[in-house]
């Protein structure tokens, strides 16, 4: 069904807001209004109902996180808005708004005002916090509720973000019905932070790319293939001399690869060179084996011990994998790593 024709003023004699199909999300690298607010949208959803396919059963379960597509979806309904819009001259020329002045003074916060168009449609106490991670999607928390934005025309762009809200929910579903727990709530801002930045891959998601829905789900899952992001095929049944030629489990590797049988926190403490490293990847293996875990992610205080770290990492992944799998140096100055030799890993090595 087409959208409704706008009218160049509403009745209280304020321009008329365009119609949300028409407002940009994405300027191109001319500086040219490009891809339209829905279709971002759409394929950030997309990406996020992607990244949930692929979680670990048990994941899934302890999260209620059956909204989040439509959650990361409406991550950009803010910027249907005279303060976003007007940010793009050529748009504002293209349309005819140049000379108009509706967005003097607007909210240009395109998060926070997309926090309160959801916060209000979900409107039941306990409820809005998920609105939250609407407004976070930047990496800033703009509070647990936004009072108020200024707006020229506001009840008119309200309506017009509230149809694409609409518009997003016949595809992606309803709002939570449940308040959400801090576990839940924070995991979800996380994964819409994430779904935004690889829905905003140009590379990936051409802006002037014309596809519909399905066409838009294959991209979205191609997208994940494309960076790694898909469940590690292991070698079963392998032994710690199996993770390690040549070398039997001492005390402290025996104790961590029996006493740890599920997801959980673990401290595995001891002198220099004791083979806490070993012991830890052995419990993960193990983990990762009976679908207690999907992925090992090792956390250090430095890029010189992030770097060794990386080193010794590929030939574990080498012995593990029954495929290439994907094991990434996420620090600044990872380029500069050299990775064509990595030295064996042993129970010797230091921690």
């Amino acid at each position: 069904m087409p959208a409704p024709k706008r009218k160049s003023k509403t009745d209280d004699g304020n321009f008329a807001p365009p119609r949300h199909e028409d407002c940009w999300a994405k300027t191109t690298k001319n500086n040219q209004p490009g891809i339209n607010v829905i279709e971002h949208c759409l394929n950030v959803g997309f990406v996020a109902e992607a990244i949930l396919q692929i979680l670990p059963p048990w994941l899934k379960s302890s999260m209620r996180t059956q909204t989040a597509p439509l959650l990361a979806a409406l991550h950009d309904i803010g910027k249907v808005s005279p303060g976003f819009q007007s940010k793009s001259t050529s748009w504002l020329v293209k349309n005819g708004y140049e000379q108009r002045g509706w967005a003097i003074s607007c909210e240009s916060d395109h998060a926070k005002i997309g926090q309160r168009t959801v916060q209000e449609l979900i409107g039941r106490s306990k409820l809005h916090t998920w609105a939250a991670v609407i407004g976070a999607h930047h990496g800033k928390i703009k509070g647990e509720r936004i009072q108020q934005i200024t707006e020229s025309n506001q009840a008119a762009w309200e309506t017009e973000r509230r149809r694409l809200a609409g518009d997003l929910m016949k595809v992606l579903g309803p709002l939570p019905e449940d308040a959400p727990d801090e576990a839940t709530l924070w995991f979800v801002a996380g994964l819409v932070t994430f779904a935004d930045w690889l829905g905003s891959n140009e590379d990936l998601f051409p802006q002037d790319a014309e596809w519909d829905f399905e066409e838009r789900r294959n991209h979205a899952r191609h997208a994940l293939d494309y960076i790694g992001w898909k469940p590690v095929k292991l070698r079963g049944g392998l032994l710690f001399g199996d993770l390690f030629p040549g070398y039997t489990a001492n005390p402290l590797q025996f104790a961590a690869t029996h006493k740890i049988e599920d997801a959980g926190l673990y401290i595995i403490e001891g002198p220099m060179g004791g083979g806490k490293t070993e012991a830890a990847l052995a419990a993960a293996y193990q983990l990762i084996e009976n679908g207690k875990a999907n992925g090992i992610y090792f956390a250090l205080p430095t890029q010189v011990t992030s770097n060794r770290i990386y080193l010794r990492m590929q030939t574990f992944l080498q012995t593990i994998c029954a495929e290439a799998a994907e094991f990434r140096l996420a620090h600044s100055a990872s380029w500069l790593a050299q990775t064509d030799e990595p030295p064996k890993l042993s129970p010797s090595s230091s921690d």
